[in-house]
């Protein structure tokens, strides 16, 4: 028997020599676009970095000429049409070059660490938009002299900016005519899966006002640009967070003071939440309530980011319904006012087992209100019970027992008459 042929007798028990190979370690799981708000007026934005280690495994030595890795960012585009699906563009690349000469490798496991420095445009990804995804990915290339080549790809993920420990307000504050001028305080942290806190105040009304209602939402618009000549794709407003207090048809002659914190139940636990504000009183009524984090809620686009395809923005609408003295007619008095806000990730993505920490606080078995589909996706957080948890996977209590209990005693009650 000749030696090629015992060779190959050999070669289906025992396979083919193993070939050389390249792998990606990246080493922070999610990576964040700037810490800072925009009121952080003090802490000016920086650009992220990516890191990791570049795995190369040589079966013999090997004179390489180039070994580069790139950080892309691609777009899938997705819309009404769903005939011919798009091909995914690349929108953004960011390379680092981890040799700048042709240099011979020794056979074995080399670890080359690499650095990417993003820019300030870099969009954060977005998944589940119903206009496309932006997804971000590392890719490295290792050439050789004999034009052998080694390439891999690993996605990771880039989320927007966490708020910070300072949350500050936005207040929207105008004049109605009915209504007299008001001032609606919102706190601008507001997060994915957090708590919103929303103060509305009614100064010196003209007139009598006989408040039916007052109700808050949250509306979420998607827009895709397209090619240069079409107009941008926009999807229709989504609303969230329906925040309501109602008062029965048959109004009392004065306020009632039922409680100190309302929350966004459907029904109120007492029907007369609102009554008869006199003219020249005041009227003082916060909510709290929490934002959903079920995929479809999306935090904003991050403001001068323009290469992301994908806009995403969001308004607070505050609508009262009230009735007058001077307009007893049928029809109830509808005011709508809105606001701008900006919504954060809050720090994880449901399909993900890696969660970074965001609130210090641990499980302590007061149980969980995350879905079943989303606790499926955590094997490794149910065995964990005592890791520390996204704000998202907190349950309500869990989450009212966070806030600062100066900050929840300084809440005043839903309704005070008082004259000014």
């Amino acid at each position: 028997m000749s030696r090629s042929m015992s060779l190959s007798s050999f070669l289906p028990v025992f396979g083919k020599p193993q070939s050389c190979s390249v792998q990606i370690r990246d080493y922070q799981g999610v990576v964040v676009l700037g810490n800072f708000l925009a009121f952080d007026a003090d802490s000016p934005p920086h650009s992220p970095v990516v890191y990791g280690n570049l795995v190369l495994s040589l079966t013999r030595d090997r004179y390489v000429s180039s070994i580069v890795v790139w950080h892309v960012v691609r777009y899938q585009p997705d819309g009404p049409n769903r005939g011919v699906k798009p091909s995914p563009q690349t929108i953004q690349i960011t390379e680092t070059k981890l040799n700048s000469l042709s240099a011979s490798m020794k056979r074995g496991q080399h670890s080359l660490p690499w650095t990417i420095q993003l820019p300030d445009s870099t969009p954060a990804a977005v998944s589940s938009s119903p206009l496309g995804r932006i997804t971000h990915h590392i890719v490295a290339n290792v050439s050789c002299i004999d034009d052998d080549e080694l390439n891999t790809e690993k996605p990771i993920r880039v989320i927007g900016p966490f708020p910070n420990s300072h949350t500050g307000l936005q207040s929207m504050r105008g004049m109605v005519n009915e209504l007299g001028p008001y001032c609606i305080n919102l706190q601008s942290s507001i997060t994915i899966g957090g708590y919103l806190e929303l103060g509305l105040h009614l100064f010196s009304p003209p007139t009598t006002l006989r408040i039916r209602s007052i109700r808050g939402k949250i509306c979420q618009t998607c827009e895709a640009t397209r090619s240069s000549g079409n107009p941008p794709l926009r999807m229709a407003p989504v609303e969230f967070l329906q925040m309501s207090a109602n008062t029965p048809r048959r109004l009392p002659e004065q306020g009632i003071v039922p409680e100190t914190l309302m929350t966004a139940a459907a029904r109120p636990h007492d029907r007369n939440m609102l009554a008869v504000l006199p003219v020249g009183h005041e009227l003082h009524l916060d909510f709290i309530a929490r934002l959903p984090s079920d995929m479809r809620l999306l935090p904003s686009t991050i403001a001068g980011r323009d290469v992301s395809p994908i806009k995403i923005s969001h308004t607070i609408m505050i609508e009262i319904q009230y009735t007058t003295p001077e307009a007893p007619g049928p029809h109830d008095l509808v005011v709508r006012l809105t606001q701008a806000i900006s919504l954060y990730c809050c720090g994880c993505m449901p399909e993900s087992a890696f969660l970074p920490v965001y609130t210090p606080a641990q499980h302590d078995g007061a149980g969980d209100s995350a879905t079943p589909d989303f606790q499926r996706a955590m094997p490794v957080l149910r065995r964990q019970p005592a890791a520390p948890r996204c704000v998202c996977r907190l349950s309500w209590n869990e989450l009212l027992g966070q806030q600062p209990r100066q900050q929840l005693s300084s809440y005043p009650p839903p309704l005070s008459s008082k004259p000014t």
